[in-house]
């Protein structure tokens, strides 16, 4: 399947954040025709749905989630993940492969240019955005409520990363590349869903809708 189908439509982006099985529904709901993405847990949300993109961030991912993985490959959706240097895509199962740009001192989008975001959720708005969609609806996007705790667990749905991985990560990393989301895409509607960690986030093309 091209890509290029995918140019200039609406896309649901679903990220891993606590929010992301009560938000989901309430954007298909919201944005039935739209483009699909989604990470790592995040595919145990569309089992019953069609996805039209996955990805993996690296082969833990890829191992966690390999039943899911080939299921959905099996159904059409096309597997996504980073270059893991020498490995092929044949090699890795995956139908396209990210090289990551490099490093900035802040995070931010930049057309075609994957520049080192952190978390995968990020990696999947900045793949929808450079195929311009006329909107993007973010779940499962608001960030991690940190807990007490070590600092890496399994990437599921309690937000349980510890603090470095949780909330700090959340504001250092995902706020900023946001706000550049917001003033790089002028012409994009963003829709973001859940009640979000950040801080004060505006734009005029950003719509936030709490969820309770």
């Amino acid at each position: 399947m091209s890509t290029d189908a995918h140019e200039g439509r609406a896309w649901i982006v679903c990220g891993a954040s606590p929010g992301a099985p009560k938000h989901l529904p309430i954007a298909l709901a919201a944005c039935p025709d739209s483009v699909r993405m989604t990470s790592n847990a995040g595919v145990k949300l569309f089992l019953g749905e069609w996805l039209d993109y996955y990805f993996c961030h690296d082969r833990f991912a890829m191992a966690n989630y390999e039943k899911e993985r080939q299921a959905a490959r099996y159904r059409g959706t096309q597997i996504l993940t980073l270059d893991q240097g020498d490995a092929t895509l044949t090699e890795l199962a995956a139908d396209i492969l990210i090289t990551p740009g490099e490093r900035r001192d802040t995070p931010q989008y930049e057309y075609r240019k994957y520049l080192p975001i952190r978390f995968s959720g990020n990696w999947c708005i900045q793949f929808a955005l450079d195929h311009r969609p006329t909107e993007l609806h973010l779940c499962g996007m608001e960030g991690y409520r940190s807990t007490t705790g070590a600092d890496i667990c399994v990437d599921y749905f309690d937000g349980s990363k510890g603090r470095k991985l949780g909330y700090d990560y959340s504001v250092s990393y995902t706020k900023p590349f946001l706000q550049s989301c917001f003033k790089q895409c002028p012409d994009t509607r963003f829709v973001l869903y859940g009640n979000h960690v950040y801080g004060k986030l505006s734009a005029p093309n950003l719509e936030l809708v709490p969820c309770r």
